[in-house]
């Protein structure tokens, strides 16, 4: 999917996460990726915007803006801290 010009893709976080339990303000996608979360779907219910203080769980599925590099690098920081794509956990970009 794509947003005008911009990709759209998802993420769905996996149990072993280093984004579970953190929160859309602590990890700073938009300033360490280039990337935003546009929403975020838990269960049944999408919030668009998503909180930005409420604590990511396991099956959240985030949807990410941002060119490819971007996805990748916010995949891997969610997945495991840091922006390196070798280490992607559960990412569908």
């Amino acid at each position: 999917a794509a947003l005008g010009d911009a990709p759209v893709s998802s993420y769905e976080l996996g149990p072993t996460d280093w984004a579970v339990g953190r929160t859309l303000a602590g990890l700073d996608l938009r300033a360490t990726t280039g990337v935003t979360v546009l929403a975020l779907r838990r269960g049944a219910a999408t919030l668009a915007p998503p909180p930005v203080d409420g604590p990511f769980a396991a099956g959240d599925v985030l949807y990410l803006l941002g060119d490819l590099a971007g996805t990748r690098a916010a995949a891997a920081r969610l997945a495991a801290g840091d922006g390196n794509p070798s280490r992607i956990g559960g990412e569908s970009v």
